[in-house]
């Protein structure tokens, strides 16, 4: 059986309006955690991390969450979200949660670049420790010592005074771990730097590249019986 012009566009059609369901709709991916921390204060290893997405390539992120344990081979669902995705994040409805994501993430903008010191040094690990103190400060608190957590104090205190600009923000992905609250997520949400063009686009458009293909693919075929 030929298929007919008019029946080949339906079916582009409705492969395109498939392509274009990530736009609408929240993905799930599978993270694993593969290593790659930079230090260890406390007993506790901090970032940047090497966080590999559904069994293929490998990241640099940046984690904002102390409650969750993690071990090198675990492996997670997460939702890749945005700064503007604010109520579907692992904090998201804490009070005063948009200026602590903002905090928290010009934090990681400087743990992830160096900015502020040698990798690995007790700089980046205290820059670390006020990333999950912004979300968790009780227990950052019980863990540190009274000096290091004036230092951390300190860099909480600096980030909310060099907050990252709206379009600098939204040059993340932030990967929530599905379904649960924080201390029982079996995975923690971490930071993902995406540069030029924000995170919702640069990952959507990574994750429908196969989609479009197939549709391409498919008006290129003669379909015959």
């Amino acid at each position: 059986m030929k298929i007919s012009r008019s029946g080949k566009l339906w079916v582009m059609a409705a492969l395109l309006v498939l392509c274009m369901a990530p736009f609408a709709l929240a993905q799930t991916d599978d993270l694993t955690f593969t290593g790659g921390y930079q230090g260890a204060d406390y007993g506790l290893a901090t970032g940047p991390y090497t966080i590999q997405v559904n069994g293929g390539q490998t990241y640099n992120m940046i984690c904002d969450d102390f409650s969750d344990e993690i071990y090198q081979g675990s492996t997670w669902v997460a939702t890749p979200n945005t700064y503007s995705s604010l109520t579907s994040l692992l904090f998201g409805k804490q009070s005063g949660a948009a200026n602590e994501y903002a905090n928290a993430i010009t934090l990681a903008y400087a743990l992830m670049f160096n900015t502020q010191g040698a990798a690995g040094s007790y700089t980046n690990n205290m820059i670390q420790f006020a990333i999950w103190a912004i979300f968790n400060p009780s227990a950052v608190q019980g863990t540190v010592s009274q000096a290091d957590w004036k230092v951390i104090c300190g860099w909480m205190s600096w980030a909310q005074s060099n907050q990252l600009s709206a379009s600098a923000l939204a040059s993340w992905i932030i990967w929530t771990p599905q379904s649960c609250v924080a201390g029982g997520c079996g995975g923690q949400e971490f930071f993902q730097y995406v540069p030029e063009g924000g995170a919702a686009l640069a990952y959507l458009l990574l994750a429908g590249v196969a989609c479009f293909g197939a549709v391409f693919r498919t008006r290129a075929r003669r379909v015959v019986a």
